[in-house]
């Protein structure tokens, strides 16, 4: 390559609440940490700031509108890279085809950059005309990255030839928080603040509250008597389910035996994970390493349940009850188990280092 400059384009980026900023900001400053000279073009209207002293943030992208193409390729191309990374999909980017596009605008700009792309959703879940917006871009990727290996997997056979012959990696995420103790007393004072009976199991349930959570069948299973819900999170009200929720935990009695603690920084946010009785996922569709929420429990090592479309029961090693989606009898018997070690045995989540570590081999060989 000619140069030694990545470049890495995300529509959101810290402080702004989105788990595809927050692994891009991750990812990044990993990667400088290890010498790699990194520029983040961003959004301009989310009060973006600098998360690694050694990362680049241009937060001055102020719209992805197609008509704002050439302003955006401007900003990329005058950085001189020698890799322009795209961090796929992002609500920012809506419905806008600029995102599609930008890649070959690049090729035409400049032949050497080298194009890679990260797919952190699966595309099988777009409709008929998502997915053939992907072919657009994916003709000029000169690399593919997928956090699971179920997403390439799983691609329509005219995606998966559109690629046949580019590289590909599988490259899961990390975990937006860090990994802390577990603090015995965290629970005590908490109950003891709210006037809550201490020999309540502490569940908790971690960011944002949507229809793909699960948190339905939770209410279904909650029992006030056995345990105490705590949300470590905020009462979201820009999430249109978020109403939705509220209305069917006032519905069955619940609402008010339901705590949410508000956004929290990330250690303190670590602590209710790890010192909890259980961590419940009970996604619609099966929790996997791509739900960063599931993902930052996992990796606290504590007591962990969640739905999945193929594991069943309780893994030692991973400290993780797996029961079927939708399946409330198999929620509260996992709910009702005593797992037999207080942290889990073997890590279940890698680490930012190991993944930046790929991404830079990855770029090398292209």
């Amino acid at each position: 390559m000619k140069k030694n400059k990545i470049v890495m384009v995300t529509g959101s980026y810290p402080p702004a609440r989105c788990g595809v900023g927050d692994y891009t900001s991750h990812i990044c400053g990993s990667m400088a940490s290890m010498g790699a000279d990194i520029t983040v073009i961003t959004s301009s209207f989310h009060s973006i700031k600098k998360t690694s002293p050694q990362v680049k943030v241009l937060p001055v992208i102020s719209s992805w509108h197609n008509s704002n193409s050439k302003n955006i390729l401007k900003t990329i191309t005058d950085e001189n890279p020698s890799v322009v990374h795209f961090q796929y999909p992002n609500l920012e980017y809506k419905k806008n085809l600029s995102f599609n596009f930008l890649p070959g605008m690049i090729k035409k700009a400049d032949p050497s950059i080298r194009i890679v792309q990260t797919f952190h959703e699966p595309i099988r879940e777009l409709s008929i005309l998502g997915r053939l917006r992907f072919m657009v871009n994916m003709r000029h990727a000169d690399g593919l990255i997928f956090v699971e290996k179920e997403n390439y997997d799983t691609l329509p056979f005219y995606l998966k030839n559109c690629i046949k012959n580019k590289p590909v990696s599988f490259i899961p995420i990390g975990s937006n928080i860090p990994a802390v103790k577990r603090d015995l007393q965290l629970k005590k004072r908490l109950f003891n603040k709210l006037r809550i009976d201490t020999r309540l199991k502490l569940i908790t349930t971690f960011g944002f509250i949507t229809a793909v959570k699960g948190y339905e069948l939770l209410l279904e299973v909650y029992d006030p008597k056995k345990e105490f819900w705590v949300h470590v999170g905020t009462k979201d009200k820009k999430e249109p389910y978020y109403e939705h929720f509220l209305k069917l935990a006032e519905a069955k009695l619940k609402l008010n035996k339901i705590h949410f603690t508000g956004e929290l920084p990330p250690k303190q946010a670590a602590a209710f994970l790890a010192s909890s009785d259980a961590c419940v996922f009970p996604f619609k569709e099966g929790a996997t390493p791509r739900h960063g929420t599931f993902l930052a429990a996992a990796a606290q090592g504590g007591y962990v349940i969640a739905s999945h479309a193929v594991k069943r029961g309780y893994i030692k090693e991973h400290n993780i009850y797996y029961i079927k989606p939708g399946d409330t009898s198999e929620l509260r018997l996992a709910m009702n188990f005593e797992p037999p070690v207080k942290k889990a045995l073997l890590p279940f989540a890698p680490s930012w280092k190991d993944t930046a570590k790929k991404h830079i081999t990855f770029y090398k060989n292209l």
